[in-house]
């Protein structure tokens, strides 16, 4: 993610004006010169590189659970989200994490959770993030 941000906050020259987009920059030449140069740069292509290295996050309402309705805890810590989805990175067989209450910045009782919970319960004020490692999220991407 720093990479694209590095890469989305670099400055232009002075001279370049964004095209149609904002993935597209144009420098007009002076009439001397009669030059037209275009430069584009692909931020997809880097944002799809970021998802297939780290995988990526899914935010669903419900519970994290195995399809039969199993779940069972890998960790229970008091964390922020943002906390929770650097942890879930580290924790070997981590497949994703729940907690109670709505989306928040504040730190909450975090459940992680192992892989194959992928269902989610109808349990009602509940807040689940499922992990998708990198090749499955790029395919999931892709399609």
């Amino acid at each position: 993610t720093n990479a694209l941000a590095s890469l989305e906050s670099a400055p232009r020259p002075p001279g370049w004006n964004l095209g149609d987009d904002a993935d597209l920059h144009v420098l007009d030449a002076d009439s001397t010169m009669r030059t037209r140069m275009l430069l584009q740069y692909e931020k997809n292509e880097l944002k799809r590189d970021i998802v297939f290295l780290k995988g990526c996050f899914e935010q669903r309402e419900g519970r994290l659970q195995m399809p039969g309705g199993a779940s069972e805890d890998l960790l229970v810590e008091t964390m922020t989200v943002q906390e929770a989805m650097a942890r879930c990175h580290t924790l070997r067989g981590c497949g994703g994490f729940c907690f109670q209450g709505d989306m928040t910045t504040s730190a909450v009782t975090i459940h992680f959770k192992g892989l194959g919970h992928e269902a989610v319960s109808a349990a009602v004020g509940w807040t689940s993030f499922y992990f998708e490692h990198g090749e499955r999220a790029l395919i999931k991407l892709l399609a």
